[in-house]
């Protein structure tokens, strides 16, 4: 018997939980969006999250090389 706790699924290897605080109507236009590309909201936030660290880190390399 489970646990109240416990999971009936495992979290992805190197994954690891967080939590974030949000406004409500950001929340909800985050899953309008999550939904409309046929992601879950983890997955939807993640893509975004890692995009923009891409692009961040491209810019910064982009800005030493011009020094």
């Amino acid at each position: 018997m489970k646990k109240a706790n416990e999971r009936s699924h495992a979290r992805s290897e190197g994954k690891t939980q967080t939590s974030i605080s949000l406004r409500k109507e950001i929340l909800e236009a985050a899953k309008t969006a999550a939904a409309k590309d046929n992601r879950s909201l983890s997955n939807w936030l993640e893509m975004l999250l890692k995009d923009k660290l891409q692009s961040s880190e491209a810019s910064k390399s982009g800005s030493n090389e011009e020094k």
